[in-house]
């Protein structure tokens, strides 16, 4: 009897221990040369993300700016995995500033309407006739473009050259300009129209008002130039690099203008005038998205790269590696080479707005996308604290940063200012347009 209760208790222990162990195990059965054998093999774990709503890190953060005087309901934070699972939000479905971090709908737009590899062609041909003896051309020069937006005078000269280097310096007739033509930084029509006269070096006869459309015929065309801009993809890469805000506003030019722009994000993405408002494409100014609504977008942007075989480091600049607008953040941070990402910055409007958007690239979950936006603060407090939230979020959830590139992919430049009077607003498209500040900071 007293045997028995000895093995009874035995077995109970093991019991107990099986069931207490059973989720680190697995059996798999197989059967090889027709015998049935069975293996018990320790499952690898896949630890899991910690998504508390209390994470210490990012009350921690919001706390500082309270007390730093930035009103809480005006910062949002969120992260989200790339199958849209969120890791981490506050103030998600609040509509803020997102500066130049709008280039980043616009980048999508573009991708959606060019191929990344599209270059932009400016032409120049003629219907009329030139007489090599005395080096004229009788009839019309019509530039033909496609709406380069890094087309410079230094292009319009070599274009020109090409040109006169056919036995033409005098043309009896007009330059004509088909197509949205874009100077680099202007895209003020007297100004390039003027410009692209003086810089091809020909004399011509005749002017035209700056309405007159393309009037040539289309039988007996003579291609006299071409000039091709570089890929849209490292247009993108650049803009987005130095928040290029020209480049920003002449594709959102290309793309029909804000009205149609704002449309098609609002019907594609399902979303209401409360969380999209757009008054440039640059992201100058008053507009508002809310993160939530930017990182849809975003997420959709990285889709359409990969079906291109390409990846978000290929259009956006690496922080802390590439020159830039990034170029000293996260320096000395286990985060340095791994996060690709996006400034947005507004000294002015709303009393100062600092937004910091991208991916970061971990071993576990690979791209993790976030978005930060700040307002109504000092634009350089707001970069620290951006910079130590994310630093610390990414240690707090249990994610190892990935560096993905340490060497500066393309050479030192200077952001070029932009003048927002030079790109039409919302009231050029029949809408009104919004104030730069507002008491009340409109969501």
């Amino acid at each position: 009897m007293k045997k028995a209760l000895v093995i009874l208790t035995t077995l109970f222990l093991l019991v107990v221990i099986f069931l207490a162990f059973r989720e680190k195990f697995t059996v798999v059965l197989f059967s090889e040369k027709n015998n049935e054998k069975m293996s018990v093999a320790k499952a690898a774990i896949k630890p899991g993300l910690v998504t508390s709503k209390n994470l210490t890190s990012l009350e921690n953060y919001f706390t500082r700016l309270g007390d730093n005087g930035s009103p809480i309901d005006f910062q949002s934070v969120i992260i989200e995995t790339l199958d849209g699972k969120t890791l981490v939000e506050r103030n998600a479905d609040v509509a803020l500033n997102p500066a130049s971090v709008m280039k980043l709908a616009i980048c999508y737009l573009a991708l959606k309407r060019f191929e990344p590899d599209h270059k932009f062609k400016t032409l120049a041909y003629t219907t009329g006739l030139v007489d090599e003896s005395k080096q004229t051309l009788y009839g019309d020069i019509v530039i033909e473009t496609e709406g380069d937006p890094n087309f410079t005078v230094a292009d319009a000269i070599s274009f020109g050259a090409s040109i006169r280097s056919q036995g033409i310096k005098k043309v009896e007739g007009t330059l004509i300009i088909k197509g949205p033509m874009f100077l680099r930084h202007s895209s003020n029509s007297e100004y390039i129209y003027s410009k692209l006269k003086s810089a091809m070096g020909m004399r011509f006869s005749n002017t035209v008002p700056l309405e007159v459309v393309d009037r040539s015929k289309d039988e007996g065309k003579v291609l006299l130039s071409v000039h091709y801009s570089q890929p849209l993809k490292e247009l993108l890469l650049s803009m987005n690099a130095f928040s290029d805000n020209y480049y920003a506003e002449h594709f959102g030019l290309m793309l029909g203008g804000i009205a149609a722009v704002e449309t098609e994000l609002e019907t594609e993405f399902n979303l209401n005038p409360q969380q999209l408002e757009i008054t440039h494409a640059s992201g100058l100014d008053y507009n508002r998205i809310t993160t939530r609504a930017s990182v849809k977008i975003f997420q959709k942007m990285i889709g359409l790269l990969k079906s291109y075989q390409m990846k978000v480091e290929d259009i956006m600049p690496i922080v802390g590696v590439d020159s830039g607008t990034l170029a000293t953040r996260l320096v000395g941070t286990p985060l340095l080479g791994a996060v690709a990402a996006k400034t947005g910055t507004l000294h002015v409007t709303d009393d100062g707005a600092s937004i910091l958007q991208g991916v970061i690239y971990t071993e576990q979950y690979g791209p993790v996308m976030f978005a930060i936006f700040n307002m109504v603060g000092k634009v350089n407090y707001f970069r620290q604290e951006q910079d130590q939230l994310l630093t610390e979020l990414v240690a707090e959830l249990g994610l190892t940063p990935k560096p993905v590139r340490l060497a500066n992919i393309f050479p030192d430049q200077s952001p070029v200012l932009i003048d927002v009077k030079d790109f039409p607003e919302k009231k050029a498209y029949g809408r009104r347009g919004k104030g730069s500040r507002s008491k009340k900071h409109r969501r």
